[in-house]
């Protein structure tokens, strides 16, 4: 559990995240990087579509759509 939530200007390191979208994992942990220390979360991923994932790790939906344009 976080003490505060994240704010404007913190950071959250997600690692594995591939992988994890990859395997159909419905929970990841992550850190927020804040200014008064690093903190513990967990996100939940749960019930993502096939577009979805692949969406997430095309790395964006402007990746996706030119991924999947056709000449």
């Amino acid at each position: 559990m976080v003490a505060a939530s994240p704010e404007t200007g913190d950071f959250v390191f997600v690692p594995g995240i591939r992988k994890a979208v990859e395997d159909g994992v419905e929970t990841v942990s992550a850190k927020v990087i804040a200014k008064d220390g690093v903190h513990d979360i967990t996100l939940d991923i749960k019930g993502l579509t096939p577009d979805e994932k692949e969406i997430l790790l095309d790395g964006n939906l402007m990746n996706y759509y030119k991924a999947h344009m056709k000449d």
